[in-house]
């Protein structure tokens, strides 16, 4: 989906803290030179964690 814009991929949240659980949830905060599109958004939210009551945002 990203190809060469993505420039990295951060780990975020409790796993960085030291509150990992067996049962947490794992975020990730990917930055890429350019903005996804809607059609983007759209395919990347079907495929993502918010399908199975967790959380998804994305701007």
């Amino acid at each position: 989906m990203w190809g060469g814009d993505l420039i990295g991929a951060y780990l975020h949240g409790s796993s960085v803290l030291g509150g990992l659980k067996p049962a947490s949830d794992v975020d990730v905060l990917l930055v890429s030179r350019r903005s996804m599109d809607k059609r983007e958004r759209r395919a990347l939210f079907r495929s993502g964690p918010g399908r199975r009551g967790g959380h998804s945002r994305f701007a």
